[in-house]
């Protein structure tokens, strides 16, 4: 069933129609066919453009959360008003080709708009719409059958019949441009091995196997004057003077002067939802100890992989994204001011591959323990979100003078594939504390965090509480305690001790009252009793606990498992 339309404004990655929900996650079964798209022996449309967007995992609106990872997008443009014969090739999952079987031809009314229309069934993409939008079951009125020939392929003949008044406006033949977001006059089809009812049991039945076909998804665009021709970067207007797609990657094993890097993916999630770069960015922050230089390095490749030598190259120092008082160097070794002023935009340093399409840049940092950045709790984590001293740097191929020089209409950033670098000025290495506990009886809170103030404590930056994690369940350092003495009227603390956190760690506590006193375990000691109802860090000692013993067992749960580790007890209860 065929979803919401998701607007990704990006060159490669524009207008993503995306599919009715089946669930917000589903878990995809084992491929069972495979449907392709046979482009070369289609006919009728002028051009084609895969939308990578479609299938980028680092997409939070890819398609693979409805479909299989296998799933593809393709952008077709063809003349408003034109007839069009697609033709696909059906296999199963290992590549045989299905013969004489039945499929069914899926065509979304809710995905086709304005009027554009088939010549048999006729395709009427507002029927059924009671003023409030598409019913999905009722407007889902185009589930066509056919069958495969002898060697495994059918096809289908479709012709648009929309008002010239009413096409979309022609897009740029240039490689790169695709449909805008406001493009509104498509048709989106779909096929299925099997055969399925225009009825809400018939939709059921082809949402089912969503996940398990391997699927290409076309999505015409009737545009006027469309005409199938070369490939044309116009002289002027959308696409004019476009510079290759080539490919920007950062190499850290050449970078000296990091500490550490982390894939910002809450980063990666917000420029792709903003369509402000090519599906392929990437996105890393980079921790640096205040005050020092780095070398950064990137390889820089045409599409094919092969390495661009002695190319000229762009490093833009972002403003706009490099706070705090952080200082750089620009190519003649002079110190530039990153601070963003509402109109900067930063320095443009013109650089040169060598021979291997390497390039190196060496930037100092001024800053000072007062001006720097806090460190995040571990070498997993993502920067602290309240303090951000940091500069942001990005490569292009091409040598562009200031902003404006790279964004024309075609926007160099929404051709080339690159890595954004953030390189942030940390007071040291990451800091995992023994964090608060709770003054009452509802629990304890996460530990770790932040230290605010004073020297970075190294003694434990083992911990890796946020992210993977090591892998490992916690591991107790030193036992939880209670205080030594206690009497009946008084309430007594328990300290968590120490521990070796492994991960993203919580902690829970358990109290017992024991008939003899002893040091602090790994398993319950015997003639111990669990108090129930008791799981905080206080316990109030009543006159039931006198003559007894207290123990008190924490519990560090991260996402590799779960270790306790028993207190010693207090003496017997006076």
């Amino acid at each position: 069933m065929i979803k919401r339309r998701i607007n990704l404004v990006s060159v490669l990655a524009v207008v993503v129609a995306s599919i009715a929900p089946i669930a917000a996650t589903t878990a995809n079964a084992t491929s069972t066919a495979v449907i392709r798209w046979d482009a070369a022996d289609s006919s009728g449309y002028a051009w084609s453009l895969e939308n990578l967007a479609a299938d980028n995992p680092n997409n939070t609106a890819n398609f693979q959360v409805y479909y299989t990872p296998a799933v593809k997008l393709y952008d077709l443009v063809a003349a408003n008003g034109s007839t069009v014969n697609l033709k696909w090739l059906v296999t199963d999952a290992s590549g045989k080709a299905l013969a004489n079987t039945p499929v069914t031809l899926a065509i979304n009314p809710a995905y086709t708009y304005p009027t554009a229309t088939l010549s048999t069934p006729v395709l009427n993409p507002t029927k059924n719409m009671d003023g409030s939008g598409r019913d999905p079951v009722k407007t889902d009125n185009a589930d066509i059958p056919l069958t495969t020939d002898a060697n495994g392929y059918v096809t289908y003949t479709l012709t648009n019949n929309t008002a010239n008044a009413d096409a979309e406006a022609l897009i740029p033949h240039d490689g790169v441009s695709v449909p805008p977001s406001s493009a509104s006059v498509f048709t989106q089809l779909q096929l299925y091995v099997g055969t399925f009812a225009n009825s809400a049991a018939g939709l059921t039945s082809r949402n089912a196997i969503q996940t398990s076909q391997d699927i290409d998804i076309l999505e015409i665009h009737w545009e006027l004057g469309a005409v199938k021709g070369p490939v044309v970067a116009p002289a002027t207007g959308p696409g004019a003077g476009a510079p290759p797609a080539n490919v920007i990657r950062w190499n850290p094993k050449t970078t000296t002067g990091v500490s550490w890097n982390v894939v910002n993916k809450a980063a990666l999630t917000s420029i792709l939802a903003g369509a402000y770069f090519t599906p392929n960015v990437n996105f890393f922050d980079l921790f640096n100890l205040f005050g020092t230089k780095t070398t950064l390095a990137w390889h820089v490749t045409d599409p094919s992989g092969k390495a661009l030598a002695n190319a000229p190259v762009t490093l833009i120092l972002n403003p706009a994204y490099s706070n705090g008082t952080g200082n750089v160097t620009d190519q003649a070794g002079n110190t530039v001011l990153l601070a963003y002023n509402g109109n900067q935009d930063g320095e443009d340093i013109p650089l040169t591959t060598d021979a291997n399409g390497n390039v190196t840049y060496t930037l100092q940092n001024n800053d000072t323990a007062a001006t720097a950045e806090a460190p995040p709790f571990d070498e997993q984590s993502p920067p602290v979100s309240t303090t951000n001293v940091s500069t942001q740097v990005l490569l292009y191929t091409g040598t562009y003078a200031n902003y404006a020089a790279r964004t024309p209409s075609w926007s160099v950033q929404k051709i080339q594939d690159e890595d954004i670098l953030e390189i942030h000025w940390v007071t040291g290495l990451p800091v995992a504390t023994t964090g608060t506990v709770s003054s009452n009886t509802g629990g304890v809170a996460p530990e770790g965090g932040i230290q605010p103030t004073g020297p970075v404590d190294t003694s434990n930056s083992g911990d890796v509480p946020i992210g993977q994690g090591s892998g490992k369940a916690p591991k107790n350092l030193v036992a939880p305690s209670l205080p030594k003495t206690a009497k009946v009227g008084s309430s007594i603390v328990a300290s968590l001790g120490k521990w070796n956190l492994g991960g993203n760690a919580s902690a829970s506590l358990t109290w017992y009252v024991c008939k003899t006193a002893g040091a602090a375990a790994d398993k319950a000691p015997a003639k111990c009793t669990l108090i129930p109802g008791f799981s905080g860090t206080h316990l109030a000692i009543t006159s039931k606990f006198k003559g007894m013993a207290i123990r008190v067992a924490v519990t560090q749960t991260n996402q590799s498992g779960a270790t306790t580790k028993f207190s010693a007890s207090t003496g017997l209860i006076k």
